[in-house]
């Protein structure tokens, strides 16, 4: 092999070949002498085009082209899912009143409601005219007396005693008095009651009959005047 001729002028660009497959390395052979320099030999053909370099800054944008004619009016798409709904519109003006209805049927009666609160007492009304004088009740009773009988003496054993109204009286109650009774729970009263319409009895005894209790007994009579 003769030594490297210099550089030929740049051919044409020829057309880029399909990328061969990379052939495996061969090994690194011993460094040569250097050799005489030859004569420039012709021009070899064409190498292979080199890597693609790396891409250039984009370029400024080129002049609006022309507007091109109104293309033709395409088919009718799909209708499209329906939006959101849009925010409420202004309330419009009141619209003129319309005629009035038929009267409706009478609707069934509600339930009673819950009492109201009392009203405040009115005004005292006028009095209101004398009634009738109703007639004449009974005579009530008149002339009380109390007329107290005889004391009996102080001794033990039965005694009766009495209390008489006076003339034109008549008994309308009567009790007894018991006095210097000398043992209380031996002394019993066995009769107080009205004996006539005008007297009234009493009587007691003291127990045992023979004993040593002694007592005075003394009748009283409430009267009244007989009519």
């Amino acid at each position: 092999v003769g030594p490297q001729g210099p550089m030929g002028p740049v051919g044409l660009t020829g057309l880029t070949g399909a990328d061969g497959a990379v052939g495996p390395q061969g090994p690194k052979g011993d460094k040569g002498d250097q050799g005489v320099a030859g004569a420039d030999g012709a021009v070899g053909p064409q190498g292979p085009m080199g890597p693609v370099g790396l891409t250039g800054a984009t370029g400024p944008a080129g002049v609006t082209g022309a507007q091109g004619p109104v293309g033709l009016t395409g088919a009718v798409g799909a209708t499209g899912a329906t939006g959101p709904q849009g925010p409420i519109g202004l309330t419009g003006a009141t619209g003129p009143a319309g005629a009035q209805g038929p009267t409706g049927l009478t609707g069934a009666t509600g339930p009673t409601g819950a009492a109201g609160p009392a009203g405040a007492t009115g005004a005292t009304g006028a009095t209101g005219p004398a009634g009738a004088t109703g007639a004449q009740g009974p005579a009530g009773v008149s002339g009380y007396a109390i007329v107290t009988g005889t004391a009996s003496a102080d001794i033990e054993g039965v005694r009766t005693v009495t209390a008489t109204c006076a003339s034109g009286k008549v008994a309308v109650g009567g009790g007894f008095v018991t006095t210097n009774v000398s043992s209380a729970q031996d002394t019993l009263i066995t009769a107080s009651y009205p004996s006539s319409t005008t007297v009234w009895t009493a009587g007691g005894t003291s127990y045992p009959a023979n004993g040593d209790q002694s007592y005075s007994l003394q009748a009283y009579v409430i009267c009244a005047n007989a009519s």
